[in-house]
C-alpha cells in the first residue's frame, strides 16, 4: 500500500449471481467466481480448477421414518 496509496481494495463475499450482478452494475472491477452468466464483454483468466465433493451426514441417508432422519 505504500507503493500505491491511491489503490483501495475491498474484499467481499457474495452469492454466485452477486458476482455477476456487481460486474454488470460496475460495482466491481475485479471478481473471482464461476464464469457462467457472463459474456465476452469481460476478460477471463482461469486461476485454478477445483474438484467439488458432495458430502452429507449419514443421518440423512437413513430410510424415511427411521430414528434420526430429519426429512
Amino acid at each position: 500500500q505504500s507503493c500505491y496509496p491511491e489503490l483501495a481494495i475491498d474484499i467481499r463475499t457474495d452469492h454466485l449471481y452477486g458476482v455477476h450482478e456487481n460486474l454488470l452494475k460496475d460495482k466491481s472491477e475485479v471478481a473471482i467466481g464461476p464464469r457462467y452468466g457472463l459474456d465476452d464483454s469481460h476478460a477471463f483468466i482461469e486461476l485454478l480448477r477445483l474438484e467439488v465433493v458432495t458430502v452429507v451426514t449419514p443421518a440423512l441417508l437413513t430410510p424415511l421414518g427411521h430414528k434420526g432422519n430429519r426429512l
